[in-house]
């Protein structure tokens, strides 16, 4: 296995937004925009910029959640800015969280991938990542603003900007790890005189984000079907990953609870319950449904690895998730991951 492929101590973005929206918590609006939170960033947002003023839109919770609920364990919101060309036409953007009719914005912001803060460009088109923190309790939506920094009248593209929480094992898989890639577009048949005849409706990922293909880094704003897009031609096939993770301990699997709140129990906390814990069951299988929902998969956050090559968008390959107990307060977690066009 390459390098830079190499299954470490994985990292999953689950898209909160995803999950509300299929909670029926996310107020719908008659607007372009009003499906820009979820994780579809195949489908192109394109709005023309006015010169001198940004472009704003707020996603909106019917009932207001903890940001608890949000954050990993060290009080980060994980974003995601899918298919943009904010780099093209000089723009940038910015997350505020809504709470009590305040905009609130971030305290601290680190780039992860292509992010300049929200008063510069990204040095490229493709896709931004980066994580904050807020100083909020309670969140009642959050308020997506793009920046038009150099006052330009152009089109601005965009995929979807996704806020995620993030859950990591507490380490790395089982040395049994497989990584495969799948071919499932190519199909095969033998005539009857014996020649080998081939019909391939994909060979890769055929998800053309705004500007490129998906998990791209560019320079350029393309159009699909142009001879520019040549140059983006990354690895084939769909990838498919296999692990299994021993020796973990109960809190890293379930919550104390699998209740909305801890009323009538000996807790105290409502990070005891399943809508705040930070376990496995929390903060990943409760809220991607089992296969139903997509989320964003990075196989090595331990050096940590944020190559492009790194990110995939999955769904778990699997129709039930088994936990098995190896000892006294030890389990094991075997899980299938499949790359989601």
């Amino acid at each position: 296995m390459a390098q830079y492929s190499n299954i470490k101590k994985p990292a999953f973005y689950i898209p909160y937004m995803d999950y509300q929206q299929s909670l029926g918590n996310i107020e719908y609006k008659d607007d372009p925009f009003n499906d820009i939170h979820l994780l579809n960033p195949t489908k192109t947002h394109s709005l023309p910029l006015v010169a001198g003023e940004d472009i704003v839109y707020d996603v909106e919770f019917r009932d207001s959640l903890a940001i608890e609920s949000l954050t990993d364990s060290d009080g980060y919101v994980y974003i995601f800015i899918l298919g943009h060309n904010f780099h093209s036409i000089d723009a940038s953007i910015e997350i505020e969280l809504i709470e009590g009719g305040n905009y609130i914005g971030s305290t601290t912001r680190t780039e992860i991938v292509n992010d300049n803060h929200d008063i510069n460009k990204p040095n490229y088109n493709g896709f931004s990542i980066f994580k904050a923190k807020y100083p909020a309790t309670n969140v009642d939506g959050y308020r997506i603003r793009i920046r038009n920094i150099d006052d330009s009248t152009q089109t601005m593209k965009l995929g979807c900007v996704s806020l995620c929480s993030k859950w990591n094992p507490p380490h790395s898989p089982d040395l049994s790890v497989g990584m495969t890639r799948e071919y499932d577009g190519v199909k095969t048949v033998t005539t009857k005189g014996g020649a080998t005849l081939s019909n391939a409706s994909y060979t890769r990922g055929g998800t053309f984000w705004a500007t490129s293909y998906a998990w791209e880094l560019t320079t350029g704003d393309y159009d699909q079907g142009t001879e520019s897009t040549v140059e983006m031609q990354r690895t084939l096939g769909r990838r498919i990953w296999s692990m299994n993770f021993s020796y973990l301990k109960p809190e890293n699997i379930m919550p104390k609870t699998e209740s909305l709140n801890y009323y009538a129990t000996s807790l105290e906390s409502l990070s005891d319950t399943i809508t705040q814990s930070q376990s496995f069951f929390s903060r990943v299988l409760n809220r991607i449904q089992g296969s139903h929902l997509p989320f964003i998969f990075q196989a090595n956050d331990t050096d940590p690895n944020y190559n492009p090559d790194q990110w995939a968008i999955c769904r778990l390959d699997q129709k039930n998730v088994s936990i098995t107990q190896a000892a006294p307060e030890l389990y094991s977690l075997s899980m299938k991951l499949k790359e989601s066009y």
